[in-house]
């Protein structure tokens, strides 16, 4: 059985338009791990420069338009019948609402390093209907901010980790590839909590003045 990684490696080398277009797809679904197993590919599949900033961009537009597709979601669905039964039966929603507009620009930026958490605090900003000027705005700049590190730990991990696939044979590579998922996992979980403290703390030192 062929690998993985060179099936994907051979398939973007003589259709690029379809794998940037699912690349496109995935990262609009899925997130930061899309973009993870994206930028793990094009090392491992030693993809030209080019081609790794042709996977850079379509992860970034994929991201902007999921970002853009879950706040629609939330802003569309509040004032519908579906949208009151869920503040019916929601307990604390005006509190959490509240929360939301005080800070919702911070769960924005937060929930860009907790992966899992992207799509319920997008549809909760489209809920509460923050300003779409600002969300659009802070969107663009927390997934500026965020897949430049995605990439470096992407690379970092690859890099640790290359010496398990020439212990093995090639077609192993996609174990090193769960490996190397699980671990971004739990460093994004990590930089998950120390983004946090750091946001945390300078709402402390805003509400001090």
């Amino acid at each position: 059985m062929q690998s993985l990684i060179f099936n994907i490696s051979f398939l973007a080398r003589h259709d690029a338009a379809l794998v940037f277009a699912v690349i496109y797809v995935a990262s609009a679904l899925l997130g930061n791990i899309s973009a993870f197993i994206n930028f793990w590919v094009a090392f491992a599949a030693n993809f030209e420069q080019w081609r790794v900033l042709a996977i850079f961009a379509a992860v970034f537009a994929g991201e902007v338009t999921g970002d853009c597709m879950w706040y629609g979601i939330g802003r569309s669905l509040r004032d519908t019948r579906f949208g009151a039964w869920i503040k019916n039966r929601l307990p604390g929603h005006d509190r959490a609402e509240s929360a939301l507009q005080k800070k919702g620009k911070k769960y924005l930026y937060l929930s860009k390093f907790a992966y899992g958490s992207a799509g319920l605090v997008l549809f909760s900003l489209g809920w509460t209907k923050m300003d779409f000027r600002v969300f659009f705005k802070n969107s663009l700049v927390s997934i500026t901010l965020a897949l430049p590190v995605v990439f470096f730990m992407a690379y970092s991990l690859f890099s640790g980790l290359a010496p398990l696939t020439a212990v093995g044979e090639f077609k192993h590579i996609e174990r090193v590839l769960l490996i190397g998922v699980v671990a971004f996992l739990v460093l994004e979980w990590l930089l998950a909590k120390a983004v946090r403290a750091l946001l945390n703390g300078n709402g402390t030192a805003e509400d001090g003045k």
